[in-house]
């Protein structure tokens, strides 16, 4: 079972959920990533960090603008996507985030293309949280 850390706030006119409000990063899920960005969400609050979490659940374009805003505040934005295709809704997400923070302060979770997605896999998304955090400068290394 996945605990968030709030209830989950629609943000109006989009497909955007917000679930946790912090001024040291913007961590926003895609796909089926939600459990992966939690598992980030309290690795940030481990090291004192207190970051924002979105889960953003559309395939079409959407108004970036709630999570926009609030990286405008946080500088930091820590994307995981479990998506298995080469055209990614959060690479636009990504396209927007470059204007508004440094690609240093952009970490990147999602799968790689491989030959195994066409063979019988366990099919799960793991991520280092860790390493993220020392991406991030939140942690030592």
């Amino acid at each position: 079972l996945i605990e968030p850390p709030g209830p989950a706030k629609p943000e109006l006119g989009t497909e955007i959920f917000s679930y946790a409000h912090g001024d040291t990063a913007t961590i926003v899920a895609f796909n089926f990533a939600f459990p992966q960005a939690v598992e980030m969400y309290e690795a940030c609050r481990r090291v004192g960090a207190k970051a924002s979490l979105f889960s953003v659940n559309a395939t079409l374009p959407t108004s970036w603008e709630p999570i926009l805003a609030d990286l405008r505040r946080t500088k930091r934005l820590v994307l995981v996507d479990d998506s298995k295709s080469a055209n990614r809704t959060s690479d636009r997400l990504i396209a927007a985030a470059a204007s508004i923070c440094p690609r240093d302060d952009i970490v990147i979770l999602q799968r790689d293309a491989s030959e195994l997605w066409y063979r019988p896999n366990p099919d799960v998304m793991e991520i280092d949280p860790n390493s993220a955090l020392q991406q991030l400068r939140l942690q030592s290394q």
